[in-house]
């Protein structure tokens, strides 16, 4: 169990990529929506995180306070149902910026996040979700992770938990500096069917 104002100082970082999204003709990438099965599988993980939330060891780890998203229909939508599932809203800023982005794009954004906040939602694409993924919870335990993700892959609406150390979200990566102590643990891998 976390002592008390311990869990206070944590940061934790979902990054949830898209539902599974169609590729109707005459439809721009930006523009494809999502599958009735992915509707579903983003619906059926908010209702499994509305019921359970996700074990960090013997703690719960605290639900997203703001999401990031891409501006892309697919990800707005499987926000949406995510939310449905969950049974209540979040804040939500669209970012040009993480349409398609991986680590280089999605970092500096994350590090821009107020300290205040202590857990943010990504909702983006692959493979920068992955790359991130790796990025973050890599370093001296890259070929773990790189086990873990690949035992399943990161489909579409997986979603991975990360706990991120440092006082605020620009602690995330020292500028410049190798990765070799990530400075985040991957906590969880939620991948559907839920």
């Amino acid at each position: 169990m976390a002592e008390p104002g311990e869990q206070d100082q944590e940061h934790f970082l979902w990054l949830l990529r898209h539902a599974r999204a169609g590729e109707p003709s005459g439809t721009g990438d930006r523009a494809r929506p999502l599958t009735v099965e992915g509707a579903a599988d983003a619906t059926a993980l908010g209702q499994l995180l509305a019921g359970t939330g996700v074990a960090q060891g013997r703690d719960r780890v605290p639900p997203p306070e703001v999401v990031l998203s891409s501006p892309a229909v697919r990800t707005r939508r499987t926000t949406e149902c995510l939310f449905g599932g969950l049974g209540r809203q979040l804040p939500v800023s669209d970012d040009a910026a993480l349409y398609g982005a991986g680590p280089d794009a999605i970092v500096p954004i994350v590090a821009g996040v107020d300290r205040s906040v202590h857990s943010v939602l990504v909702v983006g694409h692959n493979p920068g979700l992955y790359q991130t993924v790796l990025f973050l919870a890599g370093g001296a335990r890259e070929e773990e992770v790189r086990s873990r993700l690949a035992d399943g892959g990161f489909p579409p609406c997986s979603l991975a938990v990360l706990r991120v150390g440092g006082e605020s979200w620009c602690d995330l990566v020292p500028a410049g500096a190798a990765l070799r102590d990530p400075p985040a643990t991957l906590v969880a891998l939620l991948r559907p069917p839920y």
